[in-house]
């Protein structure tokens, strides 16, 4: 699996980018993670990578990227952890926030124009028609969901 050929190959499908990620420029998941094949066998480039710099993963640890990058491979972005662990980082780190939530139907963009819609003063009820939406879930984009899209001066309600 690890044989000059297979290093070489894999090598050749490697740029180096921002903050030294080595991106994956070989085939991916659908999710952006990288997809190696060696010796019959498909691989995801940044657990390969891993495996070469320090040795087999251990059982039950899933590799976390520090970088944030999943396309990145450099084993210097890489740890293993939980899968609870890996969930937790995620979390701190936004990697599940807005449309980058793989259960996401709207796009940041979407949901910000909402938020400005309601934030000058137009009811729920007419943006959930608007943006064809079910009222809780324009309650939630609102209220509980997407805070990591923050609402710019000169657009604050006017008091009545």
């Amino acid at each position: 699996m690890f044989s000059k050929k297979n290093r070489l190959r894999f090598r050749s499908m490697i740029r180096v980018i921002d903050q030294n990620c080595w991106e994956w420029m070989g085939p991916c998941h659908p999710k952006g993670y990288g997809r190696f094949y060696a010796e019959g066998l498909a691989i995801y480039s940044h657990r390969w990578t891993y495996m070469l710099k320090y040795g087999p993963i251990p059982d039950g640890l899933e590799i976390h990227h520090l970088c944030r990058n999943r396309s990145c491979c450099n084993p210097d972005h890489l740890i293993a952890v939980t899968h609870q662990e890996n969930m937790k980082l995620a979390g701190r780190a936004g990697a599940w926030s807005g449309e980058k939530n793989p259960q996401s139907r709207r796009s940041d963009n979407e949901i910000m124009q909402l938020k400005i819609l309601h934030h000058t003063g137009m009811p729920a009820k007419l943006l959930a028609e608007i943006f064809n939406m079910p009222l809780r879930s324009v309650y939630y984009a609102i209220v509980e969901g997407w805070k990591h899209l923050s609402i710019t001066h000169g657009t604050e309600r006017k008091a009545a």
